[in-house]
C-alpha cells in the first residue's frame, strides 16, 4: 500500500474516524501524518543502509588499494548527496587512508565545514598533496587556509592564502 500519494492520508484518517467516532478527526489526521512521515524515514534509511552495506561488501571484496579507495568515495559521496555528512566524512577518510589524493582536499573541507568536525582531517597530508600548478590548487589552498584558521593555526592558515597569492595574485579570499 503506497501511503505517499495524493490523498491517503486523508483516507487514512476518514477510515480511522469512522472506525473510531469518539476520537478528534483533527488529532487523528496529524497522528496519522506523523506516522506517514516515519515510515517514509524508515524506508529511507533502510535503503541507506542497503546503499553502505552493497559498497562495503565490494570494499571487502576488493583487494587492490586503489579500487577500494575509489568505492569508498564513490560512497562517500552518496551519502553526502542523502545528506549524511556525518558518514560521508568518515567514508571519505576511510578512502584518504587507502590512497591519499588531492581529489579528497575539496570534500574532505566541505565535510569539516558541514560537521563542524575540522580536527578529524589529517591538514598536514593533505596540504602536501597539492600540487601548484593544478588548476584547483588556488581553491584547494583556499579550503585549507580556512581548515588551518579552525584548528587554530593561524601561520599554516596564512601560508596556505601566501601560496594562493603567488597562484592567483589578485584572489580575494587571500587578501
Amino acid at each position: 500500500m503506497n501511503l505517499s500519494g495524493p490523498g491517503s492520508i486523508d483516507l487514512l484518517a476518514r477510515a480511522l474516524s469512522a472506525e473510531f467516532p469518539e476520537l478528534d478527526r483533527e488529532r487523528v489526521r496529524a497522528a496519522v501524518q506523523r506516522a506517514v512521515a516515519k515510515a517514509a524515514a524508515s524506508s529511507l534509511d533502510t535503503e541507506g543502509y542497503q546503499v553502505v552495506n552493497l559498497h562495503l561488501a565490494r570494499v571487502e571484496a576488493t583487494e587492490e588499494a586503489t579500487e577500494r579507495a575509489k568505492i569508498l568515495r564513490e560512497l562517500s559521496s552518496t551519502l553526502e548527496e542523502r545528506g549524511d555528512a556525518d558518514r560521508a566524512l568518515v567514508t571519505r577518510l576511510a578512502a584518504f587512508g587507502e590512497v591519499p589524493s588531492a581529489e579528497d582536499i575539496q570534500p574532505l573541507v566541505r565535510l569539516a565545514r558541514v560537521t563542524e568536525r575540522w580536527d578529524e582531517i589529517p591538514l598536514d597530508r593533505l596540504t602536501a598533496l597539492v600540487d601548484l600548478q593544478s588548476d584547483a590548487a588556488a581553491r584547494q589552498l583556499e579550503g585549507l587556509a580556512v581548515a588551518w584558521r579552525e584548528v587554530g593555526r593561524a601561520y599554516q592558515s596564512a601560508d596556505c592564502f601566501e601560496r594562493v597569492l603567488l597562484i592567483e595574485p589578485r584572489n580575494d579570499a587571500a587578501f
